[in-house]
């Protein structure tokens, strides 16, 4: 899920730009509705798995920041307070 969420955007960027994508799919493939409801399935997927993953990638970084907060509280590291 998490690499999907890594490459969602590039492929709803590509999806989104009509002259690039379009042109090759809809008069062959499928037809101009139908790219128009991909297109809008694609983003509310998009959003769903962006909402599920973000407690997630959330938790990891305030973890993150709890970590350095607990280690320049103990070593008063002067480099680590200026990173901070």
């Amino acid at each position: 899920m998490l690499y999907f969420n890594f490459l969602a955007p590039l492929l709803m960027i590509l999806l989104m730009l009509t002259p690039l994508v379009k042109p090759i799919l809809v008069p062959d493939y499928i037809s101009s509705q139908t790219y128009q409801i991909i297109k809008i399935i694609f983003s509310f997927f998009v959003c769903a798995a962006r909402g599920l993953t973000f407690r997630k990638e959330l938790q990891f970084v305030l973890s993150e920041s709890y970590i350095l907060i607990q280690k320049l509280m103990v070593d008063k590291n002067e480099k680590l307070f200026k990173y901070i």
